[in-house]
């Protein structure tokens, strides 16, 4: 095995790991926190669980996970309150790498073009234009259940400023993800080392 496949392997390792530390904290958070962290956590767990199925790269699973893992931290332990600052690089590296896991999945089930697809006459600024929009639709998603939540008495720094930022993090999040993704698979690297 390459030393590429060697490190998606070790990367897809990590990610799986990552998935048991949130299924730990989904069972060890209401000790301290809420019973809603669990849920929370709960949640994250399954959606890493569907990342994992959608056939996405290893390096961009393992950040998938750490990343929603961390800004769900976040949000339990009030780290956002503590430090605005990280309310900005969450929404950057979420939001791109929720990009990255619905366009393997929507790849993976045909709706888009895979990312070798021999059609796209300029794959980087398609697959990156496309990934970046993913990450604007999900931002906005999840604007609206910060909006319902608060609404519904959660307690959560939103405002119209906080949006509009949250969602330029999300689509720049999502530019970064897109051009990766197609470096990625340019280099010639397989989704999963176990691929043909």
């Amino acid at each position: 095995m390459s030393g590429t496949g060697k490190y998606a392997e070790a990367a897809g390792s990590l990610a799986d790991l990552v998935r048991a530390v949130v299924l730990g904290s989904a069972v060890l958070a209401p000790l301290a926190q809420p019973a809603e962290a669990a849920v929370r956590f709960g949640l994250m767990f399954l959606v890493l669980v569907a990342a994992r199925q959608s056939g996405i790269p290893g390096p961009f699973d393992l950040a998938f996970g750490v990343a929603l893992t961390l800004a769900t931290w976040a949000s339990v332990a009030g780290w956002y309150a503590q430090y605005a600052w990280s309310d900005w690089v969450v929404h950057a590296v979420t939001g791109g790498s929720v990009a990255a896991v619905l366009y393997s999945g929507l790849a993976k089930l045909g709706c888009l073009p895979p990312l070798r697809d021999p059609a796209l006459a300029r794959p980087l600024v398609a697959i990156t234009l496309i990934v970046a929009m993913l990450a604007a639709l999900s931002g906005v998603l999840w604007e609206v259940y910060e909006w319902s939540a608060v609404r519904l008495g959660a307690r959560m720094i939103v405002g119209y400023g906080d949006t509009v930022a949250d969602l330029a993090m999300d689509v720049l999040g999502g530019v970064c993800a897109g051009a990766a993704m197609v470096a990625w698979q340019r280099d010639g690297r397989k989704t999963r080392p176990h691929e043909p």
